[in-house]
C-alpha cells in the first residue's frame, strides 16, 4: 500500500483534509508527521483515521519531533494527547524536550512537554541531557 505522511498532505494546503479523505479511501497507509504550516485538522483527521503517531522518519524523528522543531505549539499538544511518547529518543538520542531547548522554541513549547512529565535527565547518544 501507499505510504504518505501528514507533511506530503498539509503540504497541499488548499483542500489537505479532502486529499487525506480521498488517500484513506483509496487504502492509504497514513505516517502522522506534521508540517512548517501547521494543519491542526489535517493532524487530528489523521490521528482520528488511525494514523501511526510513532513511525519514525529515517532519522528516526516521529511527529512530535517535528512538530517541536518547527514550533508548533498547537500540534505539539494535540499528538501529546493523542498519546505519543515524549521521551522517544531520534536515532542519535534526543527527545522532544532537548529539540526544545537547543533549538530555542519558547517557555510555552518547553512547559507543554515538562508539564506533562518529559524527563530532562534523558540522555543523547553522546550521554548529553536537556540541560546541556
Amino acid at each position: 500500500m501507499a505510504q504518505m505522511s501528514i507533511w506530503l498532505a498539509a503540504n497541499g494546503a488548499t483542500g489537505a483534509c479532502r486529499i487525506v479523505r480521498r488517500l484513506l479511501e483509496a487504502g492509504a497507509r497514513i505516517v502522522a508527521t506534521t508540517d512548517q504550516n501547521g494543519h491542526n485538522e489535517v493532524v487530528r483527521l489523521l490521528l482520528k483515521c488511525d494514523a501511526d503517531i510513532e513511525a519514525a522518519a529515517y532519522n528516526g524523528k516521529r511527529a512530535l519531533h517535528l512538530a517541536v522543531e518547527m514550533g508548533q505549539v498547537e500540534i505539539v499538544d494535540i499528538l501529546l494527547v493523542a498519546g505519543a511518547n515524549m521521551d522517544a529518543g531520534a536515532n542519535d538520542g534526543r527527545t522532544p524536550l532537548t529539540f526544545a531547548l537547543h533549538n530555542d522554541r519558547g517557555l510555552a513549547m518547553i512547559a507543554s512537554l515538562l508539564d506533562r512529565g518529559a524527563k530532562l535527565e534523558a540522555t543523547s547518544d553522546n550521554g548529553r541531557t536537556a540541560l546541556h
